[in-house]
């Protein structure tokens, strides 16, 4: 039930290498100035597209290098904000050096802030007004083993005996 390709209706001509108005006269071994023009095309997209990819991973860990280092300075100034209102939330007559000595950070902040070093110094303050004077230091290393400057918060407690005192 097959037919001949001349029996078949002339629409179907050009489905049919031999008949095809654009293939008369051609061979298949014509020489094209597009040969290889393919690879070509390829091989640049290819270096577009790796290009493309090292920055975007280089983008992704310089990111996630500052969020690591934000979340870090938050942790410290929520942790040195917390050993302050500690001691400042002491009587007066308790709150001495020795106790401020004491200040160590907690296991969360010490865990989230490597080599930190917590330092808190108690100085009496007589002018304006007679009371304490506490000022907190929080530093920690960063990656490459180099020292973030130092976080620091000072707060001044007065005697609310002596304050009442020179008012009346």
């Amino acid at each position: 039930m097959r037919r001949s390709p001349d029996s078949l209706p002339a629409s179907w001509d050009r489905w049919i290498p031999d008949r095809h108005p654009a293939a008369a006269g051609c061979t298949r071994e014509a020489s094209s100035p597009r040969r290889g023009a393919i690879l070509a095309e390829a091989l640049i997209a290819s270096v577009a597209i790796g290009t493309a990819a090292v920055l975007s991973v280089v983008m992704l860990v310089s990111v996630n290098g500052n969020r690591r280092t934000a979340e870090r300075v938050l942790l410290a100034t929520q942790e040195l904000s917390n050993q302050m209102e500690r001691l400042t939330a002491k009587p007066w007559t308790e709150l001495t050096p020795e106790l401020v000595q004491q200040a160590k950070l907690s296991a969360s902040a010490a865990a989230g802030l490597p080599q930190s070093e917590l330092k808190i110094r108690l100085q009496e303050v007589a002018a304006p007004r007679p009371g304490k004077r506490l000022e907190g230091e929080l530093r920690w290393q960063d990656r490459g083993n180099s020292w973030r400057p130092p976080l620091r918060l000072t707060c001044w407690v007065q005697n609310d005996v002596a304050s009442n005192m020179s008012r009346g």
